[in-house]
């Protein structure tokens, strides 16, 4: 609310045919046919706004309609902020037409609803004038790329109370202690390293503070 946005949140699973994770389309296609909003910025609930004086608006790129942000594997569908025009409904339209493909075209897996827009952008490139990718850091930052003042830290691929373990401790680490040794670790190494460090920091009557090694 600090810019003024309306803010709605998705607490149930609005399909039961498909991934949960199709959701978000369902949810989406009616705020962009509302004639209400001019964008819609998608928030996925394992990702949270670390940065609330960081204003969206200030990262949407002229004449593009859907601005996705980005992570080791490309386009993440989990963050991304779309236009409500003509063009951003009809795609998202045909998103949920095209459903499920059941293919894994990066080697990840199926990533459900993303996987489709992957497809949709690489076989129908008349879309490609209207979409933008934005950096990681700039609105998707991973657990191991999260520096203090970044806008969004995206935590996936790990359980609800390691998500809320990393919370916790992004908001105690100090800005020159961690974040200042960690910028060639993997996201892997990362986790397993900061969920270590956690365990130590936060246990009871524990002050420890725990660097990581060099690496190399």
């Amino acid at each position: 609310h600090r810019h003024g946005f309306h803010f709605e949140c998705v607490r149930e699973r609005l399909v039961r045919d498909r991934h949960p994770a199709w959701s978000k389309i369902v949810a989406l296609l009616p705020l962009l046919e509302s004639g209400r909003f001019d964008w819609v910025f998608w928030v996925d609930a394992d990702a949270a706004i670390l940065n609330p004086a960081i204003d969206i608006r200030s990262l949407l790129p002229a004449g593009k309609d859907l601005l996705f942000a980005s992570d080791f594997n490309g386009l993440c569908a989990g963050v991304f902020a779309a236009r409500a025009c003509p063009w951003t409904i009809d795609f998202f339209r045909a998103v949920w037409g095209a459903g499920t493909l059941g293919h894994d075209p990066d080697g990840m897996g199926d990533k459900w609803e993303q996987t489709t827009i992957k497809h949709l952008l690489a076989h129908f490139p008349e879309h490609s004038p209207h979409v933008a990718f934005a950096r990681d850091t700039d609105m998707n930052s991973s657990w191991s790329a999260y520096r203090p003042g970044h806008f969004i830290v995206h935590l996936g691929a790990m359980s609800n109370a390691d998500r809320l373990r990393m919370l916790r401790g992004i908001q105690a680490e100090s800005s020159d202690g961690l974040a200042e040794e960690r910028s060639d670790w993997s996201d892997h190494a990362w986790y397993e390293f900061r969920s270590q460090h956690l365990e130590t920091l936060h246990r009871p009557g524990s002050q420890a503070f725990v660097r990581p090694p060099r690496l190399g």
